[in-house]
């Protein structure tokens, strides 16, 4: 879940429904299992509807490998498909969708999560940049990686485009070799999550007169990611992973790793 902002065009509820429909058509055409998690299953279980304030819809997955194989499957419904993550290893892949038919000034997209499986536990694999210096490496790393298109840059904050400015000064001759270096650190200095939900039972239920899947007793995965206070709705909200850290004295299935290892 992420929120949108108030420089951000959000998009009409019956055009988020028809979007989820359209990916939701792909995923059971093809035999892949999903189900919905992180603020799409807060807002079916809370609101009986999507956050109107949340800027995307959150699926979880355990076949990523098999979407990631459906690109010209979502171009026929006028859906484009960017992998996220793949590149780093602590973290599992994510797909993210978005709709050519929505307006271009909206940053509205799906978020499809790889969950992998612990002893029958969906387990959730994250980077999160608590600290300046871990979001700064990391903004580096990404700016040098994907420049910013102008039209991004815009809803940059000024130091956000002051950092830009600085990269685009690093000469192209070594810009691979910083782009590496500035992975390694980022990795070392962010916070690795490695998130164990409870063990999954997957249920169907009515949601916008379709049939989509959830877990069963969705209640104990959302308080694994938001806490137990869950059902009071929160503008503020920054981040999954973040949220998780706030609780990770609260839940026992939360663990840091160091080096690539479990605790």
């Amino acid at each position: 879940m992420a929120i949108i902002r108030e420089d951000e065009v959000n998009v009409e509820e019956d055009k988020k429904v028809r979007f989820f429909k359209k990916v939701k058509e792909i995923l059971e055409e093809n035999n892949i299992d999903y189900w919905l998690s992180f603020g799409a299953l807060l807002g079916y279980v809370r609101d009986k509807r999507f956050i109107p304030w949340d800027r995307d819809i959150d699926i979880a997955t355990w076949d990523i490998g098999k979407i990631e194989k459906l690109e010209s499957k979502f171009k026929e419904k006028k859906l484009t498909m960017k992998i996220k993550y793949k590149d780093l290893e602590y973290e599992t892949t994510t797909v993210q969708i978005k709709d050519t038919t929505l307006p271009k000034e909206t940053i509205f997209h799906i978020d499809i999560y790889e969950f992998i499986s612990k002893d029958g536990k969906p387990v959730w694999k994250y980077m999160v940049r608590a600290n300046i210096a871990s979001r700064i490496v990391n903004a580096m790393y990404n700016a040098l990686k994907s420049p910013p298109s102008p039209k991004k840059m815009e809803r940059y904050t000024e130091s956000q485009k002051i950092l830009v400015k600085f990269t685009n000064k690093i000469p192209f001759f070594i810009r691979p070799a910083t782009i590496r270096l500035l992975k390694r650190i980022d990795i070392k200095l962010a916070n690795k999550l490695f998130i164990v939900f409870p063990k999954l039972k997957i249920q169907t239920v009515n949601f916008y007169g379709m049939k989509v899947k959830i877990p069963v007793e969705p209640e104990k995965h959302l308080e694994v990611i938001y806490g137990k206070n869950w059902k009071i709705p929160d503008k503020s909200f920054k981040e999954h992973g973040l949220e998780a850290m706030k609780h990770k004295e609260n839940e026992i299935n939360i663990c840091e790793l160091k080096n690539g290892e479990e605790k």
